[in-house]
């Protein structure tokens, strides 16, 4: 599955869009290319999946991601970037929330927030662009 990850050059803001099939392996990829970018780690992070066509991502994959990030948040002094999901479809939704009620996420709660449309996201990052991302990182 395409995942292209960029950086808004106005706001500031990784943008990662995911399309096709979202797999537990898609999910941990676009991770480790944010956790490996040398940018600032605390960059708000806008996760785009309306270009996902189906999602095969199950609950040992959330809750490996959600491990992931509550090990790399204690390595250091960094705020945790807030993370905002473009969940369209009812079942990307539905796996996001899941995401979201794990002991791990549940603990930084406000920073990871799951929304249906690209305006409910900008207005949750008071973004007021993210239409012309600059590319920086990778397509997996």
């Amino acid at each position: 599955m395409p995942i292209s990850v960029s950086v808004s050059s106005i706001d500031w803001v990784r943008h990662i869009a995911f399309t096709g099939i979202i797999s537990d392996n898609d999910i941990l990829a676009a991770y480790n290319v944010i956790a490996q970018c040398l940018l600032d780690p605390s960059m708000d992070v806008l996760v785009d999946t309306a270009g996902v066509e189906t999602v095969a991502v199950t609950d040992v994959g959330l809750r490996t991601l959600a491990a992931r990030r509550a090990r790399d948040a204690h390595g250091g002094d960094v705020v945790r970037p807030r993370v905002a999901v473009i969940a369209p479809s009812t079942r990307v939704f539905d796996i996001a929330r899941t995401y979201q009620s794990t002991p791990e996420c549940a603990a930084q709660c406000s920073r990871f927030m799951v929304c249906q449309t690209l305006e409910q996201a900008r207005a949750l990052l008071g973004l007021t662009h993210v239409a012309e991302p600059l590319s920086l990182a990778a397509r997996a």
